[in-house]
């Protein structure tokens, strides 16, 4: 097999060099197939893993560590800091811009925002339009989903008037939210179901501007990518994906180890395929100690690395050894949990026999509320990976099966 050694520049680096003082953009040179195209079948045995991460593919793998241009000094220093030799005395300072001054009447009705009970009673200050700024508007959005989210029904929202007039009354406020606004209203819309509305793209268009963008928490940036993943044209979704890619690139390690899992389990949904994203993150979860990941934090991880066919040797090891081996934290795991991460270890190759093992003996126990694509997703790993589990597996999942054939 003939192996074109192509050269790539990712879509994150293009923008960090763009935005950054560097006038060269850093370029990668993989020895197979770029990473983007979708594995294709293949009988083959799983190959051996090695000690890098790669994406999983056709051919020989390819080493994606390579050395990224580290953060801007200008995101945590200005010049009133520099000592006067071009250096910076080391201090960090927040680059998060403050917002302007508001008046009093606003943030008064900021405080009924928060005290307001239900849909009704927070739809009702809609009407107060001289009042409200853009703040007032999306901390509007943020309370109406945050009732969503408490078991609240938000029965003809669509039709009512008054969530029209929310919504165009935001859209006219644009200029006036920072990023956080921002990336709050995209969070409320997207947990309200209503991913389709003009107004995300809108307010999309606002977060990733390239100021906003830069300065933005990286919580904002975690919400914006997991509210993003629901646009339905793929071309437009992935050009945000791109820019959002960028702080992530830059700021990784800053990010809190659930910004981090949400950003991860959102790039993958989205298919956003950028080798410097996810060795971004990768980078960034080791630093964080075992004990702050939580289960679903780790199967969400190896999902999302999965799905794309990123394939991090090293981290998963660490998975392994700190909660996949363990019996005490796996019998803990539910269905999809379990099943999501053997099928992500199967998609990529990657073979950890007792984590597998593990992973087995909790299914086997959780049998019996398995639902179908559960138990297909966890026959179909094990065969991928040539494992047969431990005593008694197949014919005791195969028998609960069996059980519910009828709801296949």
């Amino acid at each position: 097999t003939t192996t074109t050694t192509t050269t790539t520049t990712s879509s994150a680096r293009t923008a960090v060099a763009a935005a950054s003082a560097a006038a060269a953009t850093t370029t990668i040179t993989p020895t197979s197939t770029t990473a983007a195209a979708s594995r294709p079948a293949t009988t083959a045995a799983p190959p051996p893993y090695s000690a890098q991460p790669s994406f999983y593919g056709q051919g020989a793998k390819h080493t994606l560590r390579s050395s990224r241009p580290p953060p801007s000094q200008s995101f945590f220093t200005n010049q009133e800091d520099s000592d006067g030799t071009g250096r910076h005395n080391g201090n960090a300072y927040s680059a998060l811009p403050k917002r302007p001054q508001r008046q009093a009447s606003c943030r008064s009705i900021d405080r009924e925002i928060s005290s307001a009970a239900g849909f009704s009673q927070l739809l009702a200050m809609v009407s107060r339009v001289e009042e409200l700024d853009g703040a007032n508007y999306a901390n509007l959005l943020y309370a109406l989903a945050h009732c969503k989210k408490q078991g609240g029904k938000p029965v003809g929202l669509l039709k009512d008037d008054r969530w029209i007039s929310l919504c165009d009354s935001v859209a006219t406020k644009l200029s006036e939210l920072t990023a956080r606004d921002a990336a709050n209203a995209m969070w409320s819309l997207a947990t309200l179901d209503i991913r389709d509305s003009p107004l995300l793209e809108q307010l999309a268009e606002t977060l990733c501007d390239a100021e906003k963008l830069a300065v933005c928490d990286p919580v904002s940036v975690s919400k914006a990518a997991w509210s993003l993943t629901g646009i339905a044209s793929r071309d437009q979704r992935l050009a945000h994906f791109s820019k959002l890619a960028v702080p992530i690139v830059l700021r990784a390690e800053t990010f809190p180890v659930g910004a981090l899992t949400m950003t991860c389990y959102a790039f993958a949904k989205a298919d956003h395929r950028d080798a410097d994203v996810y060795e971004a993150l990768s980078s960034a979860l080791e630093r964080h100690p075992e004990d702050e990941l939580r289960p679903i934090d780790v199967c969400n991880v190896i999902w999302a690395f999965s799905t794309v066919g990123y394939r991090d040797d090293h981290l998963f090891e660490r998975f392994c050894k700190s909660h996949l081996e363990r019996p005490e934290i796996v019998k803990n795991f539910n269905p999809q949990d379990i099943t999501n991460t053997t099928w992500g270890f199967c998609k990529v190759g990657y073979v950890n026999e007792e984590a597998m093992r593990q992973l087995a003996l909790a299914g086997m126990n959780q049998r019996e509320v398995f639902k179908p694509i559960h138990f297909s997703n966890f026959f179909y790993s094990f065969a991928m990976l040539r494992l047969v589990g431990p005593e008694g597996f197949v014919p005791h999942m195969a028998a609960g099966a069996l059980q519910k054939l009828h709801t296949f």
